[in-house]
């Protein structure tokens, strides 16, 4: 394992994990001991699921996923929220509550604006189905062709045809190694796919995502995106998030959409020198 040198940190720094329906265990897992080395305080927040015992609800997630949230970030320390993918809609609408000026925010991935991310995930799947099941790529094709907005009946119904599509998540890496671990904890029963969170959460972030990125937010941020991410446009996302963090900057990984866990020791050392630049 790779060592780094213990630096000054500001604050806690919380891990806001991607999906929705899925959880931080893999970045636990792979950044925790890297981060433990340098003296990090790290919290890897988890949304609620009843995979892990939360009470299954039909409505109300993003407001349990943001009360979940404020309580991990209850402090009133100086916090540095990682996102990664949809994660920042939760993120961003925690900075917002706090009003904290010294809280700070790293994106990956960010899922902004989210009908666009939600549309390359429809375009991979067709790709995916149309060499055996050619039928089912048309539709996709389609569907998507016709959605309009976030969790309308088109872009519904064609995300649950996406996730049958043959090994989708697979296609978001780039690094085989990294995807098998994580694959191999989405194995374990505790930390699968919360496929009824998924499409709950979608729904509520649709109503949310305008209040998210309504007006600009001065915190200190950075945005690191995967070379290789088939569902990630940094033409589209890179103006959209420069409007809504001024000041932003922007590396750019090798890797699909974890370039965070295809790449850990080159993202530590960038969240290292993020959170020494402000000590």
């Amino acid at each position: 394992m790779v060592y780094f040198p213990r630096v000054p940190t500001a604050g806690l720094v919380v891990f806001v994990h991607g999906g929705p329906g899925l959880h931080s265990e893999a970045e636990r897992r792979t950044l925790g001991p890297l981060l433990d080395t340098a003296g990090v305080r790290v919290e890897f927040w988890n949304e609620p699921s009843s995979l892990r015992g939360a009470p299954a609800v039909s409505s109300g997630w993003f407001q349990r996923i943001s009360a979940s949230l404020r309580n991990s970030a209850r402090a009133a320390e100086p916090l540095t929220l990682v996102a990664h993918s949809a994660g920042a809609h939760a993120a961003l609408q925690l900075l917002r509550e706090r009003r904290h000026a010294d809280d700070a925010v790293v994106l990956i991935v960010p899922s902004l604006p989210l009908h666009g991310t939600l549309l390359r995930i429809l375009r991979l799947a067709t790709v995916l189905y149309a060499p055996h099941a050619p039928e089912l790529a048309d539709r996709l094709s389609a569907l998507a062709a016709s959605s309009s907005r976030v969790m309308d009946p088109p872009l519904r119904e064609a995300l649950e045809l996406a996730v049958g599509a043959p090994e989708l998540l697979r296609h978001y890496w780039g690094d085989d190694t990294a995807f098998a671990r994580f694959a191999a904890v989405l194995q374990e029963p505790e930390w699968g796919f919360d496929i009824e969170a998924f499409f709950s959460v979608l729904s509520e972030l649709a109503a949310h995502e305008q209040q998210v990125t309504a007006t600009p937010l001065e915190h200190r941020s950075t945005l690191i995106y995967g070379a290789q991410d088939p569902i990630f446009d940094a033409s589209e996302t890179l103006p959209q998030v420069r409007r809504l963090l001024p000041a932003v900057t922007v590396d750019r990984f090798p890797g699909g959409h974890w370039p965070h866990l295809e790449r850990p020791e080159e993202f530590v050392e960038t969240l290292l020198r993020f959170e020494s630049a402000r000590c």
